[in-house]
C-alpha cells in the first residue's frame, strides 16, 4: 500500500475547487477542501501537507497572509509548495513574490497545472 500525497485546495469557487481536486485525485493525491483562508490555515497547521493550492482572493484571510504564515513556520518546519490560481496573473505577480509560490491562470489549464506539479514533486 502506498501513501497518498495530501493536498489542500483553498478556493471559494466550488466548481474550480472540484476541478482541481479531480486532477489531483487522478495524480494520487488525497484532497482536503477549504472555502476560505481561515479554514486553510486550520488544515495546514494541523495536518501534514505535500501541497497547497489556493485562489488569490480568499475570503476571511488573504492569500498573502496565508503565505506569510507559511514563511513563519506555522505549517511546519518543511512547508509545502504553494500554487496560486488568479484570474489576473499580472495582479497576482504584483501582490505575491514568485519565490513564495507558483502563479497560474484561472480557470485551470490541466496541462499547465500538471507541469507545475511535476516541477515541485517530480514524477508523482
Amino acid at each position: 500500500m502506498t501513501n497518498l500525497l495530501r493536498a489542500l485546495i483553498a478556493d471559494p469557487d466550488d466548481r474550480h475547487r472540484m476541478g482541481v481536486a479531480r486532477l489531483l485525485n487522478e495524480a494520487g493525491f488525497e484532497c482536503l477542501h477549504a472555502r476560505d483562508g481561515v479554514e486553510a490555515v486550520q488544515f495546514a497547521s494541523e495536518l501534514g501537507l505535500d501541497l497547497i493550492v489556493c485562489a488569490l482572493d480568499l475570503p476571511r484571510l488573504s492569500c498573502e497572509e496565508l503565505l506569510s504564515l507559511r514563511e513563519k513556520g506555522v505549517f511546519g518546519a518543511s512547508p509545502p509548495p504553494v500554487v496560486v490560481f488568479a484570474a489576473h496573473q499580472e495582479e497576482a505577480k504584483a501582490r505575491l513574490s514568485p519565490n513564495d509560490c507558483s502563479i497560474l491562470a484561472k480557470p485551470l489549464l490541466p496541462e499547465v497545472f500538471r507541469e507545475t506539479l511535476s516541477g515541485f514533486l517530480g514524477d508523482f
